[in-house]
């Protein structure tokens, strides 16, 4: 039982630790997009020792959804950056 307990508790530790090797940071931006439409960007970014990604979702000040864009070549945890980021793609963005 204890052995059980013992293994259990380990697993947990492993786990979260995994966990703590993704950062993932999220951020939302009011900004006037590269066409004139005023909105919303949601932006999440993530970081891991094997990878990066980014994820731009674009709304209108109504919440309709404009479109979203992913790119596998970047990440960051600095807002400014990720807001940059997100406007310059607007144009690449894809409605699905």
């Amino acid at each position: 039982m204890k052995k059980t307990i013992t293994m259990s508790l380990l697993g947990a530790l492993l786990l979260a630790s995994g966990f703590a090797l993704a950062g993932v940071t999220k951020a939302t931006f009011d900004v006037t997009f590269s066409d004139g439409t005023q909105g919303t960007i949601y932006v999440g970014s993530k970081i891991t020792n094997k990878a990066v990604f980014t994820q731009c979702d674009y709304e209108d000040v109504n919440g309709q959804f404009l479109g979203g864009f992913g790119s596998p070549d970047f990440a960051s945890t600095d807002p400014a950056a990720l807001e940059q980021f997100c406007q310059d793609h607007f144009v690449d963005k894809q409605v699905k």
